[in-house]
């Protein structure tokens, strides 16, 4: 008898098989989001303290008046 062949493994070994281009331009891709969103982590790291510190002295002005 002759040995059948599943199509859905040669399926699955085409779709691991991915050229060295594609997989730099998705690793850069994924860097470029990750350095966005080190980015926006930074900028708005500091955004609850500065609200805080701004009520906190709005009390105590408020308070003095």
């Amino acid at each position: 008898m002759a040995k059948k062949t599943n199509p859905f493994k040669e399926l699955e070994r085409s779709l691991l098989e991915v050229p060295p281009h594609m997989k730099q331009r998705v690793m850069d891709d994924i860097a470029a989001a990750k350095l966005l969103m080190d980015i926006g982590t930074l900028v708005s790291y500091n955004y609850p303290e500065a609200i805080e510190r701004t009520l906190k002295e709005r009390k105590k002005r408020n308070k003095n008046n």
